[in-house]
């Protein structure tokens, strides 16, 4: 499957390589990884998304159409989970920047829980679930 998208990125596209990859895992986790770290952050990746969702919805598409369309071997598209490596002495300026969005691109952020007393596992901790409205549009 190749998904062509003319979009005005928010960032160099010439700098998008193999490496950078958005992908789900069996329980519906949305991954955004990038191996080559061009400086660019994950917000400015969610950034992209929220703009084919824009895109979605002038075609005044609705879920079950998009799903149709596009989520052919997914049930339902569930994003639970955001990756975001981060270097440990920048975590605190990180966390100060993630707990002030009020919008991640145009989608409003109803809340945001603190939740960085929670591990995934080891080497991965959770900092923040941003809580949305069930329907953006």
């Amino acid at each position: 499957m190749q998904l062509n998208i003319k979009i005005d990125w928010v960032f160099n596209p010439n700098k998008i390589i193999d490496q950078n990859s958005l992908y789900f895992d069996e329980e519906y986790n949305v991954f955004l990884s990038n191996s080559k770290k061009y400086g660019y952050d994950a917000f400015a990746f969610l950034s992209v998304i929220v703009d084919m969702l824009n895109y979605y919805q002038t075609q005044e598409m609705k879920y079950d159409d998009i799903c149709e369309q596009n989520l052919v071997f997914q049930k339902q598209f569930l994003v639970s989970e955001f990756k975001y490596y981060c270097d440990f002495k920048n975590l605190s300026d990180f966390e100060t920047k993630l707990f002030v969005q009020d919008k991640i691109g145009q989608l409003k952020v109803n809340s945001i829980e603190n939740i960085t007393n929670y591990f995934k596992n080891d080497n991965e901790k959770y900092i923040a679930k941003f809580n949305f409205a069930k329907n953006e549009w």
